[in-house]
């Protein structure tokens, strides 16, 4: 039987390959402000960190803080902590903040869609 005939029949050639996910780093803060991902962005030691702060302390959601893990998904754009600083924020100035500690354990969740 030719070779040809062999791979054409071959249940291995209609195999489905899966790619891994899509998986990005960005520099920038995520946060839930009333249910929708806020991405904030910009220079280092522009204030996102501390705005963050300031939201968490008002009942909103800490994901990620200085480094963000952006996986893209059917959906959309998935942000994740990265595990070295998940749960902290780090405030220029004022050093690493416990978020678990400072604002409770609802102040925290391991990673939320990008709305905005």
């Amino acid at each position: 039987m030719p070779a040809r005939r062999i791979i054409r029949h071959s249940p291995h050639r209609r195999r489905q390959v899966i790619a891994p996910p899509k998986i990005y780093y960005q520099h920038g803060c995520l946060v839930r402000v009333y249910g929708l991902g806020v991405f904030l962005r910009g220079p280092s030691g522009s204030g996102k960190s501390l705005a963050a702060f300031e939201l968490i302390r008002r009942g909103h959601v800490l994901i990620a803080d200085d480094m963000v893990q952006i996986q893209k998904t059917k959906t959309g754009l998935m942000g994740l902590a990265t595990p070295p600083l998940a749960g902290f924020l780090h405030i220029h100035d004022i050093g690493l903040i416990d978020v678990a500690e400072a604002c409770g354990k609802k102040a925290l969740r391991p990673a939320a869609k990008i709305d905005l």
